[in-house]
């Protein structure tokens, strides 16, 4: 075992200084207030150096909120050509640096990973405090009247920031994290919990209705959401949209990749309603601003914005996102167009993502084989 010596202090106290040598590797060294944390410590590193695991001193040494930080430095003010992290991202980093500022990156590991992902699944979404508290506002509380646990996919998104930030990291510094310290992690499914909410019938007029009763963009809003009920478009898609994205006269909206979830190009069809409704953005344009629907600032504010029209207009438990998921079942409930097809213009990357819309289409198989055509 590496060797431990007791070292005393001006208060009269006493810490223990643990050294272990690794020969050309260099030596690591850590101190503790008790001495068989320290012995436990020396015990974990040398089971590390038998089983020829890395063990680096910069991940040693270095705390993970120096990590955190150096990522939002290298990423945020950026002039190159890499993607510039979201407010999502940048949040997702602050809180994982919250939650992980005690521990050096040596000291993540797989189980502490788990022990983490289990916890924030537990834990409830803290009640920022107001100044002034909106009418609508429901204090935090789902519709049961509970306080409201982070969902799955809140989870799901930390963890793969934290990943991104170790795997960074650790490749900026040239060290190599332990090859086992995301394996076998029981992270919450992409698809657990997906929502399946669909406007009922009236709703979509009940938000028009509440949107004139508002208090801002009365004709924006209205705009704004059928444009998402007849894309099929994520929010951060549209609320980017720049004039020189589309092509009205080819009938085709061009999303470049930096827009995307998926970082991929995308050529999306539109439909008569959409050009309808762009020609009517077209005529509230304002001089030297490029975006389409410049109204609303970013995704928050305008998620924010849609819940509480939804309130408003007497709907429950319906979301903004919820018009893309509405949008896609319209797809498969109105046109003949392939699952392929599809894709194409929601910019799903899978097959298996469409796999719960195809119930939509219970019939098309069984007319298929009557010899109708598509």
């Amino acid at each position: 075992m590496g060797s431990i010596k007791k070292r005393a202090l001006k208060d009269g106290s006493s810490v223990y200084d643990c050294r272990i040598n690794r020969g050309v590797a260099g030596t690591l060294s850590k101190t503790f207030k008790r001495k068989d944390e320290a012995e436990s410590w020396a015990r974990a590193i040398e089971g590390k150096i038998d089983r020829g695991e890395n063990i680096s001193r910069k991940a040693q040494t270095t705390m993970f909120t120096v990590a955190c930080a150096e990522y939002i430095k290298h990423y945020k003010p950026l002039k190159t050509k890499e993607r510039v992290l979201t407010p999502g991202e940048i949040m997702a980093v602050q809180s994982l640096n919250q939650d992980f500022k005690k521990f050096a990156i040596s000291e993540i590991t797989n189980q502490l990973i788990q022990a983490w992902i289990d916890r924030f699944l537990e834990t409830e979404v803290a009640t920022q405090p107001r100044k002034k508290v909106h009418p609508y506002y429901n204090g935090g509380l789902d519709k049961n009247g509970k306080r409201k646990t982070y969902s799955e996919s809140t989870v799901r998104r930390h963890f793969f920031v934290l990943k991104k930030i170790l795997v960074w990291y650790s490749v900026r510094e040239d060290f190599v994290l332990p090859s086992n310290l995301f394996l076998q992690l029981q992270i919450p499914r992409a698809w657990a919990g997906k929502r399946k909410r669909r406007l009922e019938a009236g709703e979509l007029e009940r938000l028009h209705e509440a949107a004139v009763r508002g208090y801002d963009h009365k004709v924006e809003w209205p705009l704004l959401i059928d444009f998402a009920l007849n894309t099929a478009a994520r929010m951060q898609e549209i609320l980017k949209t720049k004039w020189s994205d589309l092509n009205l006269e080819g009938r085709s909206w061009t999303i470049p990749p930096e827009n995307v979830k998926t970082s991929t190009f995308r050529t999306v069809p539109l439909s008569k309603k959409s050009l309808a409704i762009l020609e009517k953005m077209a005529t509230l344009r304002v001089k030297g601003e490029d975006r389409v629907f410049h109204m609303w600032r970013d995704s928050a504010t305008t998620s924010k914005g849609f819940r509480r029209l939804a309130v408003r207009a007497g709907i429950e438990d319906f979301r903004f996102h919820d018009l893309r998921h509405e949008g896609v079942s319209r797809l498969f409930e109105t046109t003949d167009l392939t699952d392929s097809e599809i894709m194409s213009i929601t910019g799903h990357t899978s097959s298996e993502m469409l796999k719960a819309y195809s119930a939509l289409r219970p019939n098309a198989l069984a007319r298929r084989l009557d010899g109708e055509k598509r």
